[in-house]
């Protein structure tokens, strides 16, 4: 996990708690949580992304290497495809002369869905040189927001599997637990202020004492550095971080 943060382009991943509307179902309800972290880090997009340049490889993000000679070498790239591509439907035309309606069939289904994939890749390398343009001085260089559309599909993912979830088991509440995970050195704790009963003052709905901040996030780097990832919640809640994995996979690479 250290390896994957630390070549992560700095997903701030906060607690989530999603409190949704019970399911009336009539089945009895059950929390369940998950860790953001792990999604994140098993969406096959993550396997695209590069750690130096901070971009997705084969995006319209990733930087074009050689400058202004580079963009127009992707530039005839793009045209070259184009090209094949309107002369192969020319040559489909031609091949299904004649033919029975099930090699039609087949062999439109074929090429449709080759076509979808060159669209696709067209597309995406059009972005990728209008992209390279952005930064004056610096042709073939994109900028930083040119990741939001991967951080975007990645994050609407994670809502898909978290709403799949919910659904599933009924649940009224879905934590995100991957905050109490950060590895966390004794030494750095502040013993003196955990030994305070703050948390008392919460139970009375009162939180404007200037130590709740720091006292919560004390208790964060307390439990961070004590629990061992085994059972984070014994009690009241599901663990659906294997199951979670599995379906952002399947969520994504469906696509």
């Amino acid at each position: 996990m250290r390896n994957f943060e630390s070549k992560s382009i700095g997903f701030v991943l906060l607690l989530v708690v999603l409190i949704l509307p019970h399911d009336s179902s009539g089945e009895a309800p059950s929390n369940i949580f998950l860790d953001l972290r792990l999604l994140v880090a098993a969406h096959p997009l993550l396997k695209s992304f590069e750690s130096v340049s901070h971009r997705f490889k084969g995006t319209a993000s990733e930087h074009i290497p050689g400058g202004e000679d580079g963009i127009r070498a992707l530039i005839s790239e793009i045209q070259q495809v184009e090209e094949r591509l309107c002369s192969s439907l020319k040559i489909l035309q031609q091949q299904l002369e004649g033919t029975s309606s099930q090699n039609r069939l087949i062999s439109e289904k074929k090429f449709l869905v080759e076509k979808k994939i060159i669209e696709k890749w067209t597309a995406e390398m059009k972005k990728r040189v209008y992209n390279a343009y952005l930064i004056p001085s610096r042709p073939g260089v994109t900028p930083i927001n040119s990741i939001y559309p991967q951080i975007l599909q990645i994050m609407r993912d994670i809502k898909t599997v978290c709403l799949t979830l919910k659904t599933k088991y009924h649940s009224s509440i879905v934590m995100d637990i991957s905050s109490l995970f950060p590895l966390i050195d004794d030494n750095e704790l502040k013993y003196p202020l955990l030994l305070k009963n703050l948390h008392n003052s919460f139970w009375q709905g009162k939180f404007n004492d200037p130590q709740t901040l720091p006292w919560l996030r004390e208790g964060k780097k307390y439990w961070a550095s004590n629990l061992d990832g085994s059972w984070v919640i014994p009690f009241g809640a599901m663990d659906v971080r294997l199951e979670s994995i599995r379906l952002i996979e399947q969520q994504a690479e469906g696509k």
